[in-house]
């Protein structure tokens, strides 16, 4: 028969049960903890995922005067959009986004397994949105990403601007005084494509948002934007 060592002993029952509670009393205290770091990680990959989807906005805009209607366009010209240069990310946008299958298609989701959404945000904006960590649409946890195309049109207007005061500064060097030009702006760029000041392309119909240029006279001087409606 083995016998226990003179000075060793077993643990109690209660000795065993005081450190089953400590253990658990920790446990409690650090998963609330594990899963704020959780739930802060997956939020940092969401907004990182939402910055890549932000740039390709803008480059898909830049070259199709269009938002996409949801992620795949971006890398799918199917029906296909005019001016489409893409794909502007690859369909698992470099492999941060999770590319898996719903309901037999492929979807972009976010850290909480949700798809991202486009939303209309007015005429020349998007926001692109997470339903965040509850999954559904408000509760105060959605991430969204606003994405903005004014800037990109008014570098637009503004080279349009540059060719066209050039054109009407050249011709009136030339034609001032025997045919000023008059308004409106379609009778003026009509007359500057047809003497070949300006080259006969639709990109001087408008501004960058689809307005008529500005000009009076006459004579016409110059040509202004009025800008963001």
């Amino acid at each position: 028969m083995i016998r226990a060592r003179r000075g060793e002993r077993g643990l109690t029952l209660i000795e065993v049960t005081t450190a089953v509670t400590i253990l658990a009393i920790c446990a409690s205290l650090l998963a609330p903890m594990m899963l704020a770091v959780l739930e802060g990680d997956r939020l940092d990959e969401t907004k990182e995922e939402m910055a890549i989807l932000a740039d390709a906005l803008l480059a898909y805009y830049g070259d199709t005067l269009a938002f996409p209607a949801e992620p795949r366009d971006l890398w799918e010209n199917s029906p296909a959009v005019a001016g489409w240069k893409g794909p502007y990310v690859s369909p698992s946008l470099n492999d941060p986004l999770l590319r898996v299958k719903l309901s037999g298609a492929d979807t972009d989701f976010d850290s909480w397994a949700m798809p991202y959404v486009f939303v209309p945000n007015g005429i020349f904006s998007r926001k692109i949105r997470s339903y965040g960590p509850n999954r559904a649409l408000g509760g105060g946890d959605d991430v969204e990403k606003v994405v903005d195309v004014n800037a990109f049109l008014r570098e637009i207007t503004r080279g349009e601007l540059v060719a066209i005061n050039r054109a009407i500064y050249l011709y009136n060097l030339d034609s001032l005084f025997e045919s000023p030009l008059a308004p409106p702006w379609a009778n003026v760029r009509a007359t500057l494509q047809a003497e070949g000041y300006l080259p006969v392309v639709s990109d001087y119909d408008t501004d960058g948002w689809g307005q008529s240029y500005v000009v009076s006279g006459p004579p016409v001087m110059s040509a202004t934007s009025a800008g963001a409606p």
